[in-house]
């Protein structure tokens, strides 16, 4: 009984912790069918903003999270000067 195993068995558990890392960063959840991991320009399906994933974590075998900002937010993180660099 203790050495035979299932092929069946599914465990669906989260595992980790995702923190929110920006002010202008958002969670969504998204299923498989989601372009949110588009190979060039990943967007959001409702609003078709171009985004950046920040991180992402799966929920289940069709499900995922993912912290996202839209990539003019982002890119304005990029933009400011640093002083004493030029």
């Amino acid at each position: 009984m203790l050495n035979s195993y299932n092929d069946n068995l599914k465990i669906n558990a989260v595992s980790g912790t995702m923190v929110k890392n920006y002010r202008k960063s958002f969670f969504c959840i998204r299923g498989s069918n989601a372009y949110i991991f588009e190979e060039y320009k990943p967007r959001l399906t409702e609003s078709g903003s171009e985004i950046v994933v920040i991180q992402a974590m799966m929920l289940s075998e069709t499900l995922y999270m993912c912290e996202v900002m839209y990539k003019g937010d982002f890119d304005e993180l990029f933009e400011k000067e640093v002083p004493g660099n030029g």
